[in-house]
Order: C-alpha cells, then structure tokens, then sequence
C-alpha cells in the first residue's frame, strides 16, 4: 500500500512537472514549425536540443540525476543506419534517453505508454510536431506493422531510431526476451545495433522505496554490434546475443553500485 501511495506521487509530480515545463516548450515547437517550414538548416539541431532540453528540466525537477557511460562506445559522427536497444525497467526510461543520448533519435512510443494513456494531448502535439516518434499500437496489428514499415524505412535512410524490444518492464531487474521484429528491422537496415543499459529508474517510479526524493539513474552504452554479415535467419539469434551480452554487463553494473 505505502509503495503504491509513493508511486501515485511520483506521477502527480511528473504530471505536474511536466505540465510547467511545457509553457517554456510551445514558443520553440512553434519556432521550430516555422522553420521548418521555412527549410531553414537549423531545424534538426532543433529537433535534437528541444527533447532533450526538455527531458533534462524535467527530470532534474523530479529529483533524477543522471550518470552517463561507455560514451566511447557510441560514435557520435555515425553517419548511416542505427538503432538504439535499451532495456526497459520504468516509464522514466524514454525521457532518461532523451536526456542521456549525445545523438538524436525517433523512438517507438507504445499506445500504453503514459504519454498516451494519460492523454497528455499537449506532449502528443509536441512530439507529433517535432516528429519523434512512431506508434506500437497494441489495439491494432494493422496500424503496427504499417509504422513498423515506416520506421524501416527511416532507418534505411541513415538515420538512428531507438526501440525498447522487450516491449515490457522488467519484472525482476533482468533483461527479458527480445522481440524478433526489432532485431529483424536492425537485419533487414543493417543497421548498428547500440545496446543501451539504464539502471535506476524503477526504483525511483515503479516501485519507490522509502519515500527518497531523490534519484541516481546511470545510463551506460555498451559496444555496438554490427548486422553486416546477417540474414533474416540470424534475427533470434541476434535477440538471444544481445540479451545475453546485456544481462552479462548488467550484472557488472549492479555489483559495482
């Protein structure tokens, strides 16, 4: 009971965090329409800092500071396909990315996620505006398998997507099973595989403990793994390597905390 009265606060506090931040937001979504627009260059910086200048302030008024490792492993000059795989242990997670990553991304946003469930209309337009993401829509395999498509495609084109392949929080802290569609679009691309471990974030907002105001979340990118030499055969394969190999890190991770 305590742990579920604590987590209702940690989300009151999101929402209402997130809803004060979002007055400084608008003015830059509405410039950055205008650039866009307009097709001045500058409107990918824009579409880059504005999420994770975002991300960032909110997190740091909900009390969440953020250790970022293993930089030497992602190459920020990257230029072709590449998705993010990171692990997926609370509602925090996406926004820990925004904030962590030195490289923009698209993510995959689920139709369970809070943004959506909650209806916060406001954050939808944002990020349908900046366009950041494309929709998991658990209701509809149709609309899925058709976004699945586009962000295949966007990928093709060079361009990094971040993807959460357990498509569910952790239950115990471990690395779950990979979906066999996210590695079969790293496949299909060819695209650098970036594994991306977050520690800490259920512990701060699904499951709080002692009522701690504060949080450290460490974000740590692990070596990327190349897909060049893969066929669509080597999909589970790829999903078993790259649970294995971040289950193995993380270990290491939670020993040395």
């Amino acid at each position: 009971m305590q742990v579920d009265v604590q987590q209702r606060l940690r989300m009151a506090s999101f929402r209402i965090s997130a809803t004060l931040l979002l007055v400084p937001l608008i003015p830059w979504v509405i410039y950055y329409s205008i650039a866009k627009y307009a097709g001045w260059k500058h409107i990918e910086l824009l579409r880059y800092l504005i999420p994770k200048i975002w991300a960032s302030s909110l997190l740091r008024l909900l009390g969440v500071r953020i250790e970022v490792d293993g930089l030497e492993n992602l190459d920020k000059y990257h230029v072709g396909p590449r998705v993010l795989f990171s692990n997926h242990n609370s509602r925090l997670d996406l926004y820990v990315l925004l904030a962590a990553s030195p490289v923009a991304f698209k993510s995959f946003w689920s139709t369970r996620a809070h943004i959506m469930s909650e209806k916060f209309s406001t954050l939808l337009w944002v990020g349908r505006v900046l366009d950041l993401f494309f929709v998991h829509d658990k209701t509809n395999e149709k609309r899925t398998m058709l976004e699945f498509r586009k962000a295949r495609e966007f990928v093709k084109r060079g361009n990094t997507l971040s993807l959460f392949p357990e498509g569910k929080f952790s239950t115990d802290g471990h690395i779950g099973a990979f979906g066999i569609a996210c590695t079969a679009l790293a496949v299909a691309t060819h695209a650098v595989v970036q594994p991306v471990l977050i520690l800490g974030t259920a512990e701060y907002f699904e499951k709080p403990r002692n009522g701690a105001s504060k949080q450290n979340v460490k974000v740590f990118f692990m070596p990327p793994q190349s897909t060049d030499n893969l066929v669509r055969s080597d999909r589970k394969w790829l999903a078993q390597e790259l649970v294995a190999r971040m289950n193995e890190r993380l270990t290491v991770e939670l020993r040395s905390q």
